[in-house]
């Protein structure tokens, strides 16, 4: 249920917390604001402190990392600023997070972290270069914390969605978005892009099965394959 809120409005997400916060504390879930720089770093270790005090261990022990924001077009095309941001969120955020959740996972045990990352990091695609690069840093990221942290009991395993339809297909830009849409249809062998609840039930498969080790999940309707 939380997995599937985030997946459907990642963007909302970046700019209003509260709501879902809100929503899930009383089951024991933590929601941080992108952790892209100094301040909400800091922020995100005292919500995990006072967490861990009040409860004795970080519960549910099972963090997503879904940082993501859409940047779309030429390289050459986008400003500094944005190409930095989407960098700072994408994937700094989930550095950080992994960062600040890392004493206290290893505190509890039975733990386990996911990461979204995207088909993009795997196979890129022209007009998509700077959130590919990210993506591909966030499998990276994940894979190697999984050998460094598993001698902490710790798991780390991330999930690769292709498209996915959320605001953040939007974000990509109309030109990217109508390319998205026509290429799934073309070449998906289930000829459509995903929805929310598909990777959704994915990143809860990676949480519960103790015995999947050293793996990516795709759920990209096949899309690799093409």
């Amino acid at each position: 249920d939380l997995a599937l809120a985030l997946l459907r409005d990642s963007n909302a997400l970046l700019d209003d917390v509260v709501a879902l916060r809100a929503r899930y504390a009383e089951d024991g879930y933590l929601l941080v604001r992108g952790l892209h720089d100094r301040e909400q770093v800091l922020t995100a270790r005292r919500q995990m402190l006072e967490q861990v005090a009040a409860a004795g261990r970080l519960d549910p022990a099972r963090p997503l990392m879904d940082a993501g924001i859409g940047t779309g077009g030429r390289i050459a095309d986008m400003t500094t600023d944005a190409i930095e941001r989407t960098i700072a969120i994408n994937l700094a955020g989930v550095l950080h997070g992994a960062a600040a959740g890392y004493p206290h996972l290893k505190a509890t045990p039975g733990s386990v972290m996911v990461s979204t990352s995207s088909a993009a990091g795997i196979y890129a695609s022209a007009g998509m270069s700077v959130y590919s690069a990210t993506k591909f840093g966030v499998r990276a990221l994940t894979e190697s914390l999984d050998r460094e942290w598993a001698a902490d009991g710790i798991r780390a395993r991330t999930i690769m969605p292709s498209f996915i339809d959320t605001p953040l297909l939007d974000s990509f830009g109309a030109d990217v978005k109508s390319m998205v849409l026509d290429s799934a249809a073309a070449k998906s062998p289930v000829s459509r892009v995903g929805r929310p609840e598909e990777p959704a039930h994915g990143i809860v498969f990676l949480m519960e099965n103790g015995f999947v080790n050293g793996e990516v999940l795709h759920v990209d309707g096949g899309m690799r394959f093409s």
